[in-house]
């Protein structure tokens, strides 16, 4: 029987309008069929934005 290892990483958290948060959470190791990125970078948009400010983006709440 595998072990499944847990570690844990650092994510950027949204929790509410102008409330983004780093918290460290656990994650799983892939399992079967599945594999794991490390993310080196990422950017934002104008979108993001404004999801970030107003917690919605349109129809997407």
């Amino acid at each position: 029987m595998a072990t499944t290892q847990v570690e844990t990483i650092k994510a950027s958290v949204l929790h509410g309008p102008k409330d983004l948060r780093v918290e460290t959470r656990t994650i799983a190791a892939p399992g079967p069929g599945e594999l794991q990125v490390s993310v080196r970078a990422t950017g934002i948009c104008g979108s993001d934005m404004h999801y970030f400010q107003h917690f919605a983006n349109g129809d997407f709440h």
